[in-house]
């Protein structure tokens, strides 16, 4: 080995760690950059109009942060206070002290399955004693251990809480002041042309636009929605079946149907019929049909994702990003078939094998270069 090799090697090497250092200590801090990239790229039309209005950009950056504040982040911590005293309410008039007693949960839960399952076997003759084996207080545990880590992820209690959203709103400003410069430095830092490097940007501010836009507007209206239901029909824990329905309205295949239905069955098994019949005709024709009505009015076609795509890369980016993953995961999965559209469309053209025509890139989401 040559002296220069050896240095080069040496270079390397020392690259290497350092970059592996800055890797572990960015990586406490991913969850709230990456809060941050979503935020800036939803709320980046509203700064950019600020720009020539207050004529600096960090003052625009600063009032958009605000401006975020007011929007996202004081909502979230009504919404959050809300569910978390009802959830108490709730539990504590079932014998239950603490959200943390998964085994009474459990108890109380294997109790409702009975009911639930007599009532399936009195009304339609059905077997419903696969319903029965159902080990609910076994099941209980992790499910609430799950929605207590997520929820503590993104909380993560008052002095957390306060910490992480100052991360974000920092790194927020900074995204917007200096937009130009960031999407420079990303874009010479990929290898890929110019034309292609935009694409992609273009792919991923679309998509993530639709997601929160679109899937945010149904979830937010079938939350509100459903909450007049379960309120108005004395279900309990109205404002938490509430903000389950707005969770699982980023589920494809299952969406709010996942929570209304079930509270229908619920309310026919333990003797209301009339209101059972009520919230099933309100959870098909307006709490369900909230979504055919609001996304293709906000959305369009925008993300041009298969439904079937869409509900794994939901699932996988929940187990990746936790709640995040509602967004991140079709944003990860559109970029990939951005990327290896690009990739297939340059070899084809390397190889004579395909060749564009005059507009067919702008066409396609690819600016030529």
């Amino acid at each position: 080995m040559t002296s220069r090799s050896y240095k080069q090697l040496l270079l390397f090497l020392v690259a290497a760690a350092v970059a592996y250092l800055c890797f572990q200590m960015a990586l406490p801090f991913m969850l709230a950059i990456a809060w941050a990239g979503v935020l800036a790229i939803v709320f980046n039309p509203v700064n950019e109009r600020l720009v020539p209005i207050v004529r600096s950009r960090a003052i625009a950056a600063a009032i958009t942060c605000v401006i975020v504040v007011l929007i996202v982040v004081l909502p979230l911590v009504v919404v959050s206070v809300t569910v978390t005293r009802t959830s108490i309410g709730f539990l504590r008039a079932r014998g239950i002290e603490s959200i943390d007693d998964v085994q009474s949960i459990g108890l109380w839960l294997s109790h409702e399955v009975d009911v639930l399952s007599a009532w399936i076997q009195d009304r339609t003759g059905f077997d419903a004693s696969a319903i029965k084996d159902v080990n609910v207080t076994e099941i209980a545990p992790r499910v609430v251990g799950y929605l207590t880590q997520q929820t503590q992820s993104l909380i993560g209690g008052v002095a957390g809480f306060l910490f992480n959203v100052t991360v974000v709103l920092f790194t927020l400003f900074f995204f917007l002041r200096d937009r130009d410069a960031v999407l420079a430095s990303v874009r010479s830092s990929l290898p890929l042309s110019d034309g292609a490097a935009t694409a992609v940007f273009r792919r991923v501010e679309t998509v993530i636009r639709a997601s929160i836009l679109g899937t945010g507007a149904v979830a937010v209206a079938q939350g509100i929605l459903s909450f007049v239901s379960f309120w108005a029909l004395g279900t309990g824990a109205p404002a938490v079946l509430a903000f389950v329905t707005a969770f699982m309205s980023f589920i494809p295949f299952v969406g709010a149907a996942g929570v209304w239905v079930p509270v229908t069955i619920y309310l026919a098994a333990t003797g209301s019929p009339g209101k059972a019949l009520i919230l099933a005709l309100y959870g098909t024709f307006v709490i369900s049909l909230a979504d055919n009505v609001i996304r293709p009015v906000v959305i369009g076609d925008a993300t041009r994702l298969h439904t079937l795509l869409t509900f794994f890369s939901i699932l996988g980016g929940l187990q990746v990003f936790g709640f995040l993953g509602v967004f991140m995961g079709p944003v990860v999965l559109a970029v990939a078939l951005a990327i290896f559209e690009i990739f297939r469309r340059e070899l084809l053209e390397s190889t004579g094998r395909l060749k564009m025509p005059d507009g067919l890139e702008e066409s396609a989401g690819v600016p030529g270069g």
